[in-house]
C-alpha cells in the first residue's frame, strides 16, 4: 500500500511560522530539464534546489510551550533533527535538507531544523488499473473534470466518469524508493512506502497523520 505523508499540527491548534529572510517564491530546481511531467520549478517538484533563497530563520508564532512537530509544513515542509535522521537512515544521501532556525519573537533559537526537499521524482502510477486520465499526457485528472471541461472524448472507454477515480501505483515504477513525489500530479503530494510508513508510526515522531492517500489507492506488482 502507498501512503501519503500528511503533515498536521502537533498542537490542538495550527500555529503559523513566518520566514524572516529568504524568498521562497524564487527557489528553483538545479535540474531544469523537461521530463514530460508537471512543473519542477519549486521545492515541491521532486528535484534538488538552489539554496540561496531558502529562509535561514523562521519566526514561530505558537505560544510558549507549543510543539513544533517533527514534521511541519508552515511555508515549507520542514523537519526536526530526529525526522531527518530517520529519513537519512532509509534513503541516505537522496533528499535535500537545508538548515533553518525556528526562533521566538525575541530572536531566541527554539530549534535547529531543516527545510526538506524530496528528491525522488517518479512516474509511479499504474496506467492499466488507474481510473484517472493522464490529461495531455502530462497531468492526472479526474474523468468527471474532463466532462466538466468539455473534453469527454478524451476519456478512455473503460473509465466511467460517474464513478470516483481510483489511483493504483505500480511497484516496478516505484522501484526501491520509500519517499517520492509523482511527476504527473499537480498537487505535489509526498508519497511513502508502507515499510517507511510503519517506521514512522513506530518512531513516535509528531506532526503526521498516515493513511492511504485518497479513495481507492492501491499498489500492483
Amino acid at each position: 500500500m502507498v501512503y501519503g505523508l500528511n503533515i498536521v499540527s502537533a498542537n490542538e491548534f495550527l500555529y503559523a511560522a513566518q520566514p524572516l529572510d529568504g524568498n521562497i517564491a524564487a527557489i528553483r530546481s538545479l535540474d531544469r530539464s523537461p521530463d514530460g511531467g508537471v512543473s519542477f520549478e519549486s521545492v515541491s517538484g521532486g528535484r534538488r534546489c538552489h539554496t540561496e533563497h531558502f529562509p535561514t530563520k523562521m519566526l514561530w508564532k505558537g505560544p510558549k510551550g507549543s510543539i513544533i512537530g517533527d514534521f511541519n509544513r508552515q511555508n515549507l515542509v520542514n523537519v526536526s533533527e530526529q525526522a531527518k535522521s530517520l529519513i537519512e537512515e532509509w534513503e541516505p544521501g537522496v533528499h535535500q535538507f537545508v538548515p533553518v532556525d525556528f526562533v521566538d519573537a525575541k530572536g531566541n533559537v527554539l530549534e535547529h531544523r531543516y527545510s526538506l526537499v524530496i528528491c525522488n521524482r517518479l512516474d509511479s502510477v499504474d496506467r492499466e488499473h488507474t481510473t484517472f486520465v493522464l490529461s495531455a499526457a502530462k497531468t492526472w485528472a479526474a474523468a468527471s473534470d474532463l466532462v466538466r471541461w468539455g473534453e469527454k472524448d478524451k476519456i478512455p472507454s473503460h473509465i466511467d466518469p460517474a464513478k470516483p477515480g481510483r489511483f493504483v501505483f505500480k511497484k516496478s515504477r516505484i522501484g526501491g524508493a520509500h519517499i517520492w513525489r509523482d511527476k504527473h500530479m499537480n498537487l505535489g503530494g509526498i508519497f511513502i512506502s508502507d515499510a517507511f510508513a510503519a517506521a514512522l508510526r513506530n518512531s513516535g515522531l509528531t506532526g503526521l497523520r498516515l493513511k492511504p492517500e485518497g479513495e481507492g489507492m492501491e499498489e500492483v506488482q
